[in-house]
């Protein structure tokens, strides 16, 4: 039986570049991301992952004392890959669900990239499939 998952709300209407709260996910295997874009969302989401004690500043350089990078994960729908450093690209309304295997980390965020338009709104899920 799976132990009761925790759910997150990281962005509800973001119309800006930035990254969510810290998601402590030392005690899950799985996350799971729902995100909607509107009508004129035109930006890119990635995901943010760091195995630091202490959460990263996840807007800052990535350095020795501010260790993080951009995770990979995989599009529920289409079972494709979609690499960290590349993010999910709005363009247009857009609902995706994803999954990233955080087996290993400490601390995820979420981050908006590349915004022009329009808005997203994030919710995560986290599981240990115990």
């Amino acid at each position: 039986m799976r132990d009761i998952p925790s759910s997150y709300t990281v962005f509800s209407a973001e119309g800006a570049t930035g990254a969510s709260s810290t998601i402590p996910v030392a005690d899950f295997n799985v996350i799971a991301i729902a995100i909607h874009g509107d009508a004129t969302a035109d930006l890119t989401v990635k995901v943010c992952g760091s195995i630091a004690d202490d959460a990263p500043t996840w807007t800052a350089a990535q350095s020795l004392t501010n260790s993080w990078d951009y995770v990979s994960c995989v599009d529920i729908n289409s079972n494709a890959v979609i690499v960290g450093d590349t993010g999910i690209v709005f363009s247009g309304a857009d609902d995706r669900m994803l999954e990233v295997n955080v087996n290993g980390l400490k601390h995820v965020a979420l981050r908006i990239t590349s915004w022009t338009a329009g808005t997203v709104g994030i919710v995560v899920t986290a599981y240990n499939n115990n």
